[in-house]
């Protein structure tokens, strides 16, 4: 069959056909990032994300407003005074904060530490009810012997006061609390103040410092807190380190562009006329052994400096053969990769606000994570100080929170807000 000189041809039966393809058309350049047609792409995640931000801040104020941190920071005594903080006791036997130096006021002290309360000093029940009990500082010179090995005792009056017992046995620091009014606990010594709270030693050792015990055995004594104040210290030069490394590797992956084929051509020579002269460097010097052997024939081949001196030179000018060849037969990987760089730096300059990016959200991540934090604490101190029926408690009261179902509610949403 005879072709004919249009595009389209039909044989002389008319059963088949053939069709020149038409020519491809170029595709439409990419826009650029300012060409682009920007919108928002999701609506409905948007408005989820502005549902959640707003009772985010809803629930802080609402944090803020009706929380006292103290509360959880500084701790809740037996009776209801917060530790470290002016308070007075009422007629009722409750406890509320008032401004330092008014009449009736006392501060319990700054440290919570837990205790038992002993109905009977002489023949003390250990297993009764735990309280929190406020103290000047945490209990450090227990009973080291007998039965009640481990425990120190406190005498806890009805204002301010707390005195720890002294001595080596459960009588000596007993009859050393002879003279003070106020109720004797039993706590557990020595103890380590945790974000206000005495917790014993023992269970701090075991559960929260194992790396601290591991690394100054290790080391050192004195290893773990020795590097734990140096980082206290330097923490804001790390961060200033840390933007600035940041800003450097942006700004030299903005000038790449300009320079990253002479870049490239200086490192690859430059490592090869390294292995070339490293090679011819011990060659020599292993001829000038061999020179020295002048009057014995042939004695320097057994010299160890010369055979690693010559032999490692016909080394190093293999390893750089061997290199050249692989730069010969790579080049054109070589000149791609060296294309993707500066295509890298050009769209740098295209959009060079990325390099804000990290500076901005890095801080407003904090911030979120703080007000986070910030409201955690605020939301678990909302609950009311109530008094409970507790057996064993001085006057047979404790006040502790009492939290409805509203604030837990409230609890369950802004951890779900993590």
């Amino acid at each position: 069959a005879a072709m004919s000189g249009r595009k389209e041809s039909r044989s002389v039966c008319g059963c088949c056909s053939y069709k020149e393809p038409e020519a491809e058309k170029d595709p439409a350049p990419p826009l650029s990032p300012k060409e682009g047609d920007r919108r928002c792409t999701d609506i409905l995640c948007l408005l989820l994300f502005i549902i959640f931000f707003a009772g985010m801040i809803g629930l802080a104020g609402l944090a803020l407003q009706n929380g006292d941190y103290k509360r959880v920071l500084n701790g809740v005594d037996y009776r209801g005074c917060i530790c470290g903080t002016p308070s007075k006791l009422m007629n009722d036997g409750s406890c509320t904060e008032v401004e330092k130096g008014s009449a009736g006021s006392f501060v319990p002290g700054g440290s919570s530490m837990f205790g038992v309360p002993l109905a009977v000093p002489s023949s003390p029940d250990l297993s009764a009810s735990t309280v929190v009990v406020c103290a000047p500082a945490c209990p450090a010179a227990p009973v080291s012997s007998g039965p009640f090995e481990g425990v120190q005792l406190a005498c806890y009056d009805n204002s301010s006061q707390t005195v720890f017992g002294t001595g080596a046995t459960y009588s000596e620091q007993l009859d050393s609390l002879d003279s003070c009014p106020g109720t004797i606990f039993a706590t557990t010594a020595p103890a380590r103040s945790i974000a206000g709270y005495c917790l014993p030693k023992s269970a701090v050792n075991s559960n929260m410092t194992g790396l601290q015990m591991a690394v100054d055995k290790a080391v050192g004594a004195g290893t773990w807190a020795s590097a734990v104040a140096s980082l206290s210290q330097a923490w804001p030069a790390m961060l200033g380190l840390g933007f600035g490394a940041l800003l450097i590797s942006f700004v030299y992956l903005y000038f790449v562009q300009f320079c990253a084929g002479i870049l490239t051509a200086v490192a690859i020579i430059g490592f090869g006329a390294s292995l070339i002269a490293g090679g011819a460097f011990f060659i020599l010097k292993a001829n000038a052994i061999a020179d020295s052997y002048d009057n014995v024939a042939d004695s320097y081949s057994q010299d160890t400096n010369w055979q690693m001196s010559f032999y490692g030179g016909i080394a190093l000018e293999v390893v750089a053969a061997l290199y050249i060849c692989i730069i010969v037969f790579m080049w054109r990987r070589i000149f791609l990769a060296v294309g993707l760089i500066q295509h890298a730096g050009k769209a740098l300059r295209d959009v060079w606000g990325v390099v804000f990016l990290p500076v901005f959200f890095v801080p407003l991540t904090l911030a979120i994570a703080a007000l986070w934090c910030a409201t955690t604490v605020l939301l678990f101190s909302l609950g009311e100080i109530k008094s409970v029926d507790v057996p064993g408690v001085p006057s047979g009261t404790l006040r502790t929170f009492v939290v409805d179902d509203t604030i837990r509610y409230t609890l369950f949403v802004h951890r779900s807000e993590e």
